[in-house]
């Protein structure tokens, strides 16, 4: 997948009913490059799962998966003397590797999987890094998040959604900054990729010690929306 803002490479393979069982193995190797609000990070790394069917609509999973994390962040300067040219963003690298262990369970009886217009998908995930597994990131990140479709009227339906995050370190480790949660596109329509960060009272963004920018250590979001016409691939909704 290659564009302006992202490109990523990706090469997976998985065997759902390994064994003749209803169990999944698989694996992926990944190079990712993203670009938003002036921030390039770049994610290269593998992973392994394992997965298993728990009823007809859900199933647990773990993965393993190591990282090798490369951001660029913009770094906010002296202020410029009346006058002077404007001089060019200073960049801040940040380096790290993660190596994390991911439990998750996940239940899912949506009608489609990629146009779904009733049933529920829910997904509750423990990332748990570094420690005994090694890495630069020590920290643990729970993930929920589940969207619910009720029929109403002839081709028309709610869309019900909602997620929450929360990360927090151990070991005395500092939370890089690549860790750390910016919300936008495609959770919130209408705000690009990471545009939604934390602010002061005084609507200043938050940074560290060398003007980098830090995204949040816990999230929210709700959606609520009415999808009241449909042509194909396109919609309407409120």
């Amino acid at each position: 997948q290659r564009g302006s803002v992202s490109n990523f490479y990706n090469l997976s393979y998985t065997i759902p009913w390994f064994l003749d069982r209803n169990q999944t193995v698989g694996f992926s190797i990944f190079n990712n490059d993203l670009t938003y609000i002036d921030i390039d990070e770049r994610r290269k790394g593998a992973s392994l799962i394992y997965g298993r069917a728990i009823g007809i609509f859900d199933s647990w999973s773990v993965a393993y998966t190591y990282e090798d994390v490369h951001s660029g962040y913009p770094v906010q300067g002296a202020p410029i003397p009346p006058g002077q040219p404007v001089p060019p963003a200073a960049i801040s690298r940040v380096d790290g590797t993660t190596s994390s262990f991911t439990p998750g369970y996940r239940y899912d009886s949506r009608n489609d999987p990629f146009d779904p217009t009733q049933g529920s998908a829910f997904s509750a995930a423990l990332q748990v890094a570094g420690g005994p597994l090694g890495g630069t990131s020590y920290f643990l990140k729970p993930t929920i998040g589940g969207t619910t479709y009720i029929p109403f009227l002839r081709h028309k339906y709610f869309a019900l959604h909602g997620e929450l995050g929360y990360i927090a370190t151990f070991g005395g480790r500092e939370l890089p900054p690549f860790e750390r949660f910016l919300i936008g596109d495609p959770s919130v329509r209408g705000f690009g990729i990471g545009r939604i960060v934390p602010l002061h009272d005084n609507n200043t963004v938050f940074v560290d010690d060398q003007g980098r920018l830090l995204g949040g250590t816990k999230y929210f979001i709700g959606n609520v929306e009415y999808i009241f016409a449909q042509a194909g691939p396109v919609k309407l909704l409120a």
